[in-house]
């Protein structure tokens, strides 16, 4: 691992020595695939980037990646809404290794990623968890919490309804260390998250959006105070991230890019130490 960057060499021994959470972002190019694993407890998968009718990101990167790992089975396995750079890659997954449990919001509006991921679930007989605000799972000595959206709503709604706005936003945490995977979740809904004291401080945030400016409040971001910011971008036809997003977020914290860094690794220890490295470029 190369870019490493967090607490001293003197701790990091000590960390070596206790219970390290790892959070592994994947470069999947533009979309997210997020690895949680915390080795002889739980190994949880947050989306998969593109599937296989895009770039096919869940057989070309996550599953390797997963096997490099050394991870045979997942114990659960999250799609944070129903567009292809999130769930795409999430189906051949599924498919491919025992999972325990399938969480997912409302979809809102469906597709064949959808319809297939549901469908494959129901053959393997993993149980599909519908996930929103106040719900949350244990696993050993980490918890993750939903966040957002409100739960309840349906698979198929009318054509006002936004997909980013109600993804599933979720906060993984280990002792003292938050980390805060906030999906695509826009500016309105971070507000009143925050607002409404559902938007805790975080040791390193997920940027929302592939740094988009509609998931942006730079006066949050600092109320929340993040020591470690990944931003999952590639390749893309929405001019992301936006300039004053990335500007932002150096100027409050460190800043790594999975299109600049290739897979970041966060290291966390129950105290809240962590450290973060980049594994490079590799395509």
């Amino acid at each position: 691992m190369i870019c490493v960057a967090g607490v001293g060499l003197a701790a990091l021994a000590s960390c070596r020595e206790s219970q390290v959470l790892s959070v592994h972002f994947i470069d999947v190019g533009y979309g997210d695939a997020i690895v949680v694993h915390m080795p002889g407890e739980a190994t949880i998968l947050v989306d998969g980037g593109y599937g296989a009718h895009e770039t096919d990101q869940g057989r070309r990167t996550v599953l390797p990646y997963l096997q490099e790992l050394g991870v045979t089975q997942l114990t659960a396995v999250v799609a944070t809404h129903s567009h292809p750079d999130h769930v795409g890659g999430v189906v051949d997954v599924v498919r491919a290794l025992p999972v325990g449990q399938v969480i997912r919001p409302a979809w809102g509006r469906t597709n064949v990623y959808t319809l297939t991921l549901d469908e494959v679930a129901a053959v393997r007989g993993v149980p599909v968890e519908r996930g929103g605000r106040g719900i949350e799972w244990r696993w050993g000595s980490m918890r993750l919490r939903a966040l957002h959206p409100i739960p309840g709503g349906a698979d198929v709604a009318d054509e006002s309804f936004d997909l980013n706005a109600n993804s599933l936003a979720l906060v993984v945490e280990f002792g003292a260390a938050r980390v805060l995977l906030l999906a695509d979740v826009t500016t309105p809904v971070l507000r009143e998250l925050y607002t409404h004291g559902y938007l805790p401080r975080a040791t390193l945030i997920k940027i929302p959006h592939s740094g988009q400016r509609d998931a942006y409040d730079e006066e949050l971001v600092r109320a929340l105070a993040p020591q470690h910011a990944v931003l999952m971008v590639g390749p893309n036809p929405y001019s992301a991230p936006a300039p004053e997003v990335v500007s932002g977020y150096e100027a409050m914290c460190m800043l790594w890019r999975t299109d600049r860094d290739g897979t970041v690794v966060a290291e966390l220890t129950k105290d809240g130490q962590i450290r973060v490295g980049a594994k490079g470029k590799t395509h």
